[in-house]
C-alpha cells in the first residue's frame, strides 16, 4: 500500500508539529511518532477503521488528539486530513470541494 496526502493534509501535520514544537521538541517527537503508528496501522490494516463516509474511514493518533481521515482505493491510500478533536468533525469535508 502506498500512502499519499493531500497538501491540506500535509499542513496539517506541519501545523500540529509546529504547535507541539513550540511546546516542547520532546512533545513534537512523541506526536510525530505516534502519528506514523497511527499511519503504519492504516497502511497495515486499511479497512480496520470506522468507515464515516463513502469509502473515508477515521482512525485515532494514539494518546493525542488528533484523527486521520483517509481513502482506501486500490493500492493507494489517500491521507485527507488530519484533524484536532476540537474542530468541527466537518472540517474535512470543507476541503474535498
Amino acid at each position: 500500500m502506498k500512502l499519499v496526502f493531500r497538501p491540506a493534509a500535509e499542513r496539517d501535520i506541519e501545523d500540529a508539529r509546529s504547535w507541539y514544537g513550540l511546546r516542547s521538541p520532546e512533545l513534537e517527537t512523541r506526536f510525530a511518532g505516534a502519528l506514523a503508528e497511527a499511519l503504519k496501522i492504516i497502511v497495515a490494516h486499511p479497512l480496520a477503521f470506522r468507515q464515516v463516509e463513502r469509502g473515508i474511514r477515521r482512525a485515532r493518533v494514539s494518546t493525542f488528539p488528533y484523527v486521520v481521515y483517509y481513502l482506501p482505493k486500490g493500492e493507494t491510500i489517500r491521507v485527507l486530513a488530519v484533524v484536532h478533536t476540537a474542530q468541527h468533525p466537518d472540517t474535512w469535508k470543507r476541503r474535498r470541494r
